[in-house]
């Protein structure tokens, strides 16, 4: 348990280094939807001894942060922008817009998409996807995102069908790739998968 408490630390103090909001919203909302398919598995204790470690690890990180020089990044990456979404979301929102009235002239390609990795060569884009679900829909139409969203669900399908059956060591590790398949997933809105892959698999 101690073993396990230093590497949730550690993540914990890796994640808030990386100044990612993808990653944040990721974890935060792969912990929610985790909580929400196992709620009949983890018990009110389990919640306050994760929400208590985590906060922990706040106060234990902050002084780091500030020490290593992370404190205007973190503030240039939270700061509230006065209606400016492009800022706000770093450009994603141009990139996202853009890929979309290309689709538009080309409504065939809602549903086909325009070819495999399409994206990567239209010169029109000059900067990455930043959201690998429409990435997919550009390469390859609502019927090649479909397949690709659909090996994710028979993950989850799977996970969630074992963990009942699972015995009480096996049922931790189940659940713990559930968080972080979640936050993975979650995660994806903001970023592109094909550069986290090779962690995952």
């Amino acid at each position: 348990k101690t073993l396990a408490g230093v590497g949730v630390l550690i993540t914990l103090s890796c994640l808030i280094l990386t100044v990612s909001r993808g990653a944040y919203v990721g974890m935060v909302g792969g912990i929610m939807l985790s909580m929400l398919l196992l709620r009949h598995y983890v018990s009110s204790g389990l919640i306050v001894r994760g929400v208590a470690l985590s906060l922990v690890a706040l106060f234990v990180f902050i002084p780091i942060v500030v020490f290593l020089g992370y404190t205007d990044l973190l503030q240039d990456r939270f700061a509230l922008f006065e209606g400016n979404v492009h800022v706000a979301s770093s450009g994603r929102t141009t990139y996202w817009i853009r890929a979309l009235g290309v689709m538009a002239e080309n409504p065939i390609s809602f549903l086909t998409g325009f070819g495999f990795e399409s994206y990567d060569y239209t010169r029109e884009f000059s900067a990455a996807m930043h959201n690998h679900y429409l990435y997919q829909l550009f390469n390859l139409g609502i019927i090649g995102l479909s397949f690709f969203v659909l090996v994710f669900f028979a993950v989850l399908a799977n996970i969630t069908s074992a963990i009942p059956y699972a015995d009480e060591e096996s049922r931790l590790f189940l659940m713990a790739f559930l968080v972080g398949f979640l936050a993975l997933l979650l995660t994806q809105v903001f970023g592109e998968y094909s550069r986290s892959a090779y962690l995952t698999w």
